[in-house]
């Protein structure tokens, strides 16, 4: 692969990684059905300072969404560079990048399809034990958790990807040839000495016998 392509290549796993360490920042819980604006981030930081005073959350599971993307900024430092040993490392760490981003992305598909597994107890923490029992999706910023979801599972392709162009699979055969039975070349047939006696004709052919 060259340079440049190389940094083709790390600029868009760079970019879609700052982006799914974005959405963590973004709100994933919210209280609009309260009829509040409060809200929490996916590192488990809250719009509200008595909330964030008194440590009532969700989950932050959002760190696991920042860890792969970390890996995946760290990949793309192998990539750029030009050290041989960086460069063997690069496929292993791209590989790396795709695993941990898919697992990254299983928080948030967990989080859609098990709400109170993200949120918790919180809602009971702040007063609402009568709406404990109606825990969902109400509480989830939908749009949020499933632009990660995208986020990651394209950073975990485009690393994917990237891995196979930096070392392609290729299938090798090997061919083994038997020695022995190659036919060897044939060997040049001796030079013969012609002696030509000066009494003889010189018009007898050599090899025929010398008359008497």
């Amino acid at each position: 692969m060259q340079q440049q392509q190389r940094r083709l290549y790390a600029s868009v796993i760079g970019v879609v990684a700052v982006l799914a360490i974005a959405t963590t920042l973004l709100p994933w819980v919210s209280l609009d059905m309260l009829g509040t604006k409060v809200t929490w981030n996916g590192l488990g930081q809250t719009s509200d300072l008595a909330f964030s005073e008194r440590g009532i959350g969700p989950h932050p599971y959002g760190w696991w969404v920042v860890a792969a993307a970390f890996i995946a900024i760290l990949s793309t430092g192998l990539l750029l560079s030009s050290s041989t040993v960086a460069r063997k490392a690069t496929a292993p760490a791209l590989w790396l990048t795709a695993a941990a981003a898919l697992a990254a992305a299983a928080v948030p598909i967990t989080a859609l399809v098990d709400p109170p597994w993200l949120i918790g107890d919180f809602v009971v923490d702040i007063g609402a034990q009568n709406l404990a029992e109606l825990i969902g999706r109400e509480f989830l910023v939908v749009p949020v958790l499933s632009f990660t979801i995208g986020a990651l599972v394209i950073l975990a392709l485009l690393a994917i990807a990237t891995a196979l162009t930096v070392r392609p699979i290729r299938m090798r055969i090997r061919v083994s040839i038997d020695r022995g039975t190659e036919k060897k070349p044939a060997k040049p047939a001796p030079a013969r000495t012609v002696v030509i006696d000066d009494d003889e004709p010189a018009t007898r052919s050599a090899g025929s016998p010398p008359s008497a």
